[in-house]
């Protein structure tokens, strides 16, 4: 790292700093004070192999010694004199890390041989002073002097000796998504959820995902009391995404890493790109069968083609689903939920928890070549409401992909929507009953733009006065979504299976790494991401070689690729 390329990491410092102190100025100046110290080792002749790790343990340090040097001496308060005290009003947040670094001073006080640890009890939280100690002791002040010189350098070496023992979590915690292949029980209450609200969860995950560990370990690896986490811990264990064997605990699903992602992306946007057209040909007749279709036919134009997207991401997206199962021995079929051996049963759902692991320094990448989130794919993501307004059930079933956002969008929309509520509010839009819209949100009508944007609603003028809200997405009724997937999606899928058997065998090579605590699924799980992005690249292809769509701008023109079930009592 040279001088210039040194400067290109300020703005990354300077988050990293907010994240320590919000107040800017203070962020500024630590920033500073990074870049200088930074500067000096570059110019002393030092290699630097890991910019970003060098640069964010250096403006660590420079915070803990700033803390350290602010609190140094109300820190250790027991038993001192007032006059010891700096005059200042500690915030919450400076309260906890003034007892944190005081147990941690204590405990290298703890470790000291009786001769040093005597004299720094009696001179720091006694308040004696030299004379009296060499008094009560019976040695020269010189001896009590050099005894507290040795010991302070002591406990300076244990203290930094402990800091060392914290992981990465403890001061820069990691964002860990977890979801599910499978199906969650009750669509009011995700246990996922859970976790993706709880950092410590998620950093506790993180931790002990390579290996089996004890709990007082996690502790002192998150630097947390132990009696903090285990409420959490127990938590984990209760719903599955934690086992424990003897005293230890271990994550017990695969976390995937960026560069998983971006590993199988390479592979899967190489086939895309040798398929595509011979898979344009092949959906012709599909298309064709699904037009000639009457609930085609009734489906308003943008919901036609939000149809069409959804029937071929889906047939190509299962072709990968089928392979992995049938490596296990499983039968693959669209109504996977039925089958005991695939959805695994846990408390509160069933099936495979998967975990996504993003850093820190973690940018969206929406470049086709370099990148795999412009391609990326989520499983289809259904929401079923069952005996919901005399009806047996509404549902939504959804792809959450980068020209046509859903469900991760209306997440974070100014009032964020939850799944049963995008569900409810559309069933009350298709259905006329809009006056249920503030029942179920009362913060509904704010995304009204944002949803039209997404082309998930549209809004027509019906008089002079007055718009009026469609849903812009396909409606259909359950056995016209149940005939889509037997008769079109599913004979579909056999068919491409068998054509393209042989090509398709690149999503079993370089598989990801699974630890061995995961061995009974290592197969499963190092091979579930392969192909997670060829089913939108091969639809990219397609549009950006004219075959389908052509020319059409997605940032101003998306496609929720996403349907509606309306199922009526018999």
């Amino acid at each position: 790292m040279t001088e210039t390329e040194l400067l290109e990491h300020a703005d990354y410092l300077l988050k990293l700093a907010l994240s320590k102190n919000p107040n800017m100025d203070d962020a500024e100046d630590l920033v500073s004070e990074t870049l200088i110290s930074a500067l000096k080792t570059i110019r002393s002749g030092k290699k630097i192999e890991n910019p970003k790790a060098f640069l964010s343990g250096i403006l660590f340090h420079k915070f803990t010694d700033g803390l350290r040097k602010k609190y140094s001496k109300p820190v250790l308060y027991e038993g001192l004199s007032p006059d010891l005290f700096q005059a200042y009003e500690p915030s919450v947040l400076d309260k906890m890390i003034m007892r944190e670094e005081a147990e941690n001073i204590r405990k290298s006080i703890a470790s000291q041989t009786r001769i040093y640890r005597e004299v720094l009890v009696r001179h720091y939280i006694h308040g004696q002073s030299v004379g009296k100690i060499s008094e009560e002791l019976g040695v020269p002040v010189n001896t009590v002097k050099s005894r507290l010189n040795t010991a302070r350098q002591n406990v300076k070496q244990e203290f930094n000796l402990n800091m060392e023992k914290f992981e990465k979590e403890s001061y820069e915690p990691q964002w860990l998504t977890v979801g599910v292949s499978g199906v969650v029980d009750n669509p009011d209450f995700s246990p996922f959820e859970m976790v993706n609200e709880d950092r410590i969860a998620q950093n506790l995950l993180i931790l002990a995902y390579e290996n089996p560990v004890t709990i007082p370990e996690l502790a002192g690896a998150i630097g947390i009391s132990v009696a903090y986490i285990e409420p959490v811990i127990d938590r984990l264990l209760e719903y599955d995404f934690m086992k424990k064997t003897g005293d230890k605990v271990a994550t017990n699903f695969v976390i995937y890493k960026d560069e998983d992602y971006i590993e199988s992306a390479k592979y899967d946007k190489a086939l895309a790109e040798k398929l595509y057209r011979p898979l344009w040909e092949d959906f012709q007749p599909v298309l064709g069968k699904l037009r000639s279709q009457e609930f085609y036919e009734r489906q308003g134009t943008d919901a036609k083609t939000s149809l069409e997207f959804y029937t071929m991401l889906m047939s190509l997206q299962y072709i990968n689903a089928k392979m992995t199962l049938e490596r296990r021995g499983l039968k693959f079929g669209l109504n996977m939920n039925e089958s005991d051996d695939f959805y695994i049963p846990h408390k509160g759902w069933h099936g495979y928890a998967l975990g996504n692991l993003y850093t820190t320094d973690f940018r969206y990448d929406w470049d086709y070549f370099t990148g795999y989130l412009c391609t990326r794919l989520n499983g289809c993501h259904t929401v079923e409401i069952p005996d919901y307004k005399g009806l047996k059930s509404i549902a939504t079933h959804a792809y959450d992909i980068s020209c046509g956002w859903t469900f991760s969008r209306w997440y974070s929309l100014p009032a964020p929507l939850s799944d049963t509520s995008v569900a409810k509010a559309l069933y009350a839009i298709y259905s006329g009953t809009e006056e249920d819209l503030c029942v179920i949100n009362s913060r509904f009508f704010e995304d009204i733009e944002e949803l039209e944007a997404l082309k998930i609603l549209r809004s027509e003028k019906v008089s002079e006065t007055e718009n009026k809200l469609f849903v812009n997405i396909p409606v259909l009724t359950e056995t016209e979504h149940k005939w889509l997937k037997s008769e079109i999606i599913f004979e579909t899928i056999n068919g491409l299976y068998e054509k393209y058997k042989e090509d398709f065998q690149v999503f079993f090579q370089h598989p990801v790494k699974v630890p061995e605590h995961l061995k009974e699924m290592k197969d499963f799980y190092g091979y579930l991401i392969r192909g997670y992005c060829f089913p939108v690249a091969v639809m990219y292809q397609m549009i950006w070689n004219g075959l389908y769509l052509a020319g059409r701008d997605f940032q101003k023109d998306p496609i929720p690729v996403m349907v509606m079930t309306v199922d009526e009592k018999k």
